[in-house]
């Protein structure tokens, strides 16, 4: 290519070589993305948290020290004794999986949202009968299959009035809303699972995984936006041609 350069057009250069710099560190960040997995249940499991939006792909269980964006705003989920592999599980230290948010299709990327505080219901994961219920804010509920020793726990809920011991539930039958108490930490539900023999497994196992691509950051977008408007300016008064 070249680039014919009069002074009144200078501005408009820059924002061209601009254009062009942006593109290629872009590159570097978006040609291989930063990768968010999202994961669904399966094995005769549903879905526990209930979302609304035709364009869900997945719940967001970030691993430890995992850093990532929702909106303008960076997180990162710090392990710690009892979370040493974040939002995951940990035999004998976290017996079970927190999940704090999902994950939305936006075209061929995705964006991540949190979860906010009384508003996403939670249903079981499979049916069953409730083994216990704790009526407290961030309370809990569990329900067994077969025996008492094989069930699935709720936690960090605020579970629906009605609910006792004994009760039989179905996939539609709500057990309360997310409620987090603790300041600190991310509003989520924590889910756990045993086996037959009431050992702790790890619920990940029951679930499917899937990746895809954050959408890119605003600010590198905007400058892509003014690097094309100032080739395009260049075009069309015949300062920029191809050859």
């Amino acid at each position: 290519m070249k680039i014919r350069i009069s002074g009144k057009t200078k501005w408009l250069t820059i924002c061209a070589w601009f254009f062009i710099l942006t593109l290629f560190t872009s590159q570097g960040s978006y040609a291989t993305c930063i990768k968010i997995e999202y994961w669904n249940f399966k094995d005769g499991r549903q879905n526990p948290i209930i979302v609304n939006d035709p364009n869900f792909l997945g719940y967001f269980i970030p691993k430890a020290n995992e850093r990532f964006t929702v909106g303008d705003t960076d997180y990162i989920f710090v392990a710690d004794p009892n979370h040493p592999n974040g939002a995951r599980f940990a035999a004998g230290k976290h017996n079970g999986i927190d999940i704090i948010g999902w994950v939305e299709k936006v075209d061929s990327y995705c964006r991540i949202h949190l979860f906010t505080q009384d508003t996403f219901k939670v249903r079981p994961t499979r049916t069953g009968t409730i083994r216990s219920v704790d009526n407290r804010n961030d309370g809990s509920v569990s329900i067994s299959h077969t025996n008492l020793n094989y069930y699935d726990i709720y936690g960090h809920i605020n579970p629906e009035d009605g609910l006792s011991v004994g009760n039989s539930v179905q996939s539609s039958t709500s057990l309360g809303v997310i409620h987090t108490d603790d300041p600190n930490a991310f509003v989520h539900l924590h889910y756990g699972e045993t086996n037959e023999n009431g050992k702790f497994i790890d619920p990940m196992t029951h679930m499917t995984r899937g990746t895809r691509c954050l959408v890119p950051e605003p600010s590198s977008l905007l400058l892509v936006g003014f690097g094309l408007a100032g080739l395009a300016w260049l075009r069309k008064k015949k300062l920029y041609k191809k050859l």
